[in-house]
């Protein structure tokens, strides 16, 4: 039997329940569109800005994007042609926001619209700026009560296998409202909102199981070392995209040997990795898949290899620094730049060419070796104005393309010290992390916990540092529940795993 047969044989009944078949249409209404986005306009909008035209040409600017997408989502015939959008917002700051501020007055905020539903981009955009969704359902009452005279056919629709129609039907998570939780607590909060984290949780635990027997029986029939799920889409949309791709192997066999022994990722970009694992996106559809899979039969092995020589020539250079490949790397709701092999080693062409210009003339130099425990990364920032190069907590150096390379090598110098001294904390606090959220394990009862990439390990130390100063409260909200510690945000995954910031209050 075909293994995609036999995914769908195994994996039919179980997905095929009523909630998952149909679903309301989450779209809206130009003036419904701007309702609920009203709170989000009166913090940006340009002519509050008047006596900082910097800032107000920036939001200006963004703001034309923002709609331009927006408009493009509630247009069927323009919204194949999307691309991710990336803007920048000025806020006025409140008081006791601790924000990256660009002086006294006002926070920065970046956020990407990627989505192809409107309702998904909308919810997006409120949070990642710290703004209430809790009007949305009304919104969505009062636009839905203007179309139950519709046929029933053009107020919903059927949910198919199509990723397509998989990312337009289904909401990311139930996102819970950040003014809420800090009016009432994360205890009060738990209370409130424990029968409905522990429904998701019993409903899910068929759903995650299969995804996982998807995953390895789909990965060892065609060779693959691995495939790896990083998208904000929930865990029923990974069941109809690994059921697609199995069809798809079974379809084009020839095509996907190309894929062995490589690491696959299901992500919001389809290309080749700056780590060479093959990246395919979620909302693609396997034609897509299929044209990318020739196109990367036909790349020169010698991509890679160029890539490893000029990873060797910026560590001999650099007194043997490991360089560190980018990694697809998940959170629910910070995003990072994915890198192809292609923007990478330009990237890196760009850094030899110039350390090697410096070497001919003589210019600074680091010692041979004395940089030999330390790590650097190559990124590509979006924004103009950011440092070309920084020192991370977990005292790894990030440098972006732009970043000059006698800059480079007296930051390297300058900061060699303080890259030991936070290695060694990081190492420190990691170790302290596993050790600690091992008690809350034993003592709290918790099933699992886990971090978003952006949060630092002794962020985590101490977020379950006050969890077990504070056991007493919580050894009966969290037992057997899967904790995922954030940067910021509140939020309930679709299978039941609840996301805390590290810095929560009782």
């Amino acid at each position: 039997m075909a293994l995609s047969n036999w995914i769908f044989k195994m994996t039919k009944i179980r997905s095929m329940s009523p909630t998952t078949l149909i679903f309301p249409i989450r779209t809206l209404s130009s003036s419904a569109t701007i309702s609920a986005l009203r709170a989000f306009y009166l913090s940006v909008h340009p002519d509050f800005f008047a006596q900082h035209p910097q800032i107000q040409k920036i939001n200006e600017s963004s703001l034309k994007r923002l709609n331009s997408y927006l408009e493009a989502v509630q247009s069927s015939r323009q919204i194949k042609n999307l691309h991710p959008t990336k803007v920048t917002f000025y806020f006025r700051k409140k008081s006791d926001e601790k924000n990256h501020l660009i002086d006294d007055d006002f926070k920065l905020v970046n956020f990407t619209l990627r989505s192809h539903d409107l309702m998904t981009n909308i919810e997006h955009i409120l949070v990642s700026c710290g703004l209430s969704v809790t009007h949305l359902n009304e919104v969505l009452h009062k636009q839905s009560s203007k179309s139950k005279d519709l046929p029933l056919e053009s107020r919903y629709r059927k949910t198919t296998y199509d990723p397509k129609k998989w990312s337009q039907n289904l909401r990311e998570e139930e996102f819970k409202s950040s003014d809420e939780v800090s009016t009432l607590g994360l205890r009060r909060w738990l209370q409130k909102n424990i029968s409905e984290i522990r429904m998701l949780q019993e409903s899910s635990h068929l759903i995650v199981d299969n995804n996982e027997m998807l995953r390895n029986d789909i990965a060892m029939a065609y060779g693959l070392r691995e495939i790896f799920w990083c998208s904000s889409w929930q865990y029923r949309s990974e069941q109809g995209v690994l059921r697609n791709f199995a069809r798809f192997c079974d379809q084009h066999k020839e095509q996907v040997q190309c894929l062995q022994g490589k690491k696959l990722v299901f992500t919001d970009r389809t290309m080749v990795a700056a780590d060479e694992s093959v990246c395919f996106n979620v909302e693609d559809v396997p034609q897509q898949w299929l044209q990318f899979l020739i196109k990367y039969q036909s790349i020169d092995p010698k991509l890679f290899d160029r890539g490893a020589h000029l990873e060797k020539v910026i560590c001999n250079r650099c007194g043997n620094i490991k360089v560190v490949r980018p990694e697809v790397r998940l959170s629910r709701m910070r995003t990072h730049t994915l890198l192809s092999v292609h923007e990478y080693i330009t990237i890196l062409n760009k850094i030899t060419t110039g350390l090697l210009w410096m070497q001919q003339t003589e210019e600074l130099t680091v010692l041979p070796w004395s940089m030999r425990n330390h790590e650097i990364m190559f990124v590509i920032s979006h924004d103009p104005d950011g440092d070309k190069i920084s020192l991370s907590p977990n005292g790894r150096f990030y440098v972006d393309m732009n970043c000059d390379p006698h800059h480079l090598l007296s930051f390297l110098i300058q900061k060699k010290s303080s890259a030991e001294e936070r290695k060694y904390f990081s190492s420190s606090e990691e170790s302290k992390f596993q050790k600690l959220s091992s008690l809350c394990k034993e003592k709290l009862g918790v099933h699992s916990i886990s971090k978003d990439f952006d949060v630092e390990h002794h962020q985590s130390a101490k977020f379950c540092e006050k969890l077990l100063k504070n056991s007493a409260e919580f050894n009966v909200l969290l037992k057997d529940l899967d904790i995922r510690i954030t940067l910021t945000y509140y939020s309930l995954f679709d299978h039941g795993r609840l996301c805390i910031p590290w810095d929560w209050r009782a």
